[in-house]
């Protein structure tokens, strides 16, 4: 029995394309654009073909992996090598020098704020005047919610 509907467009994705797709950060919405189909289409055949989805998994535990240790080096410091050349008549020098770079305030805020919210979040203190009742349980449900 012939199968009815149109051929899938599964049959042309390369993995290898879509691994390096995902270590880009590709999202699931622009790899659907990629590919000319439906976001749903990417969750389906994340559901149907075991090595699409592992191929997704990798590259973009990879890709996150990456960030998440170039924030760690910019939060941190960090020190890279330079090569200078210097040509002039007859020949030339090559240099090469050490280079601090040092950890950047946004940075460790962005760090901190993330790993450790309880002690690093911005509090909001919202403080209001007056006989209006409703307000009164607003301000202390945000009260509450904040001291969580």
């Amino acid at each position: 029995m012939a199968k009815v509907g149109r051929p899938s467009k599964y049959d042309r994705v390369d993995l290898d394309e879509l691994y390096k797709l995902c270590l880009l950060g590709l999202t699931t919405e622009q790899l659907a654009e990629y590919y000319s189909v439906a976001p749903s289409t990417i969750k389906k055949w994340q559901v149907e073909h075991k090595e699409f989805s592992a191929t997704i998994k990798k590259g973009k535990e990879e890709a996150d992996e990456k960030v998440a240790r170039s924030l760690f080096q910019k939060a941190t410091g960090y020190t890279t090598k330079k090569t200078t050349v210097k040509k002039y008549p007859g020949g030339e020098s090559v240099t090469e020098v050490e280079v601090e770079h040092p950890p950047d305030t946004t940075s460790i805020i962005f760090w901190l704020k993330n790993r450790q919210p309880a002690i690093w979040r911005e509090k909001k203190n919202i403080e209001i005047e007056g006989e209006d009742e409703s307000m009164a349980k607003v301000a202390e449900l945000l009260r509450k919610r904040d001291s969580k």
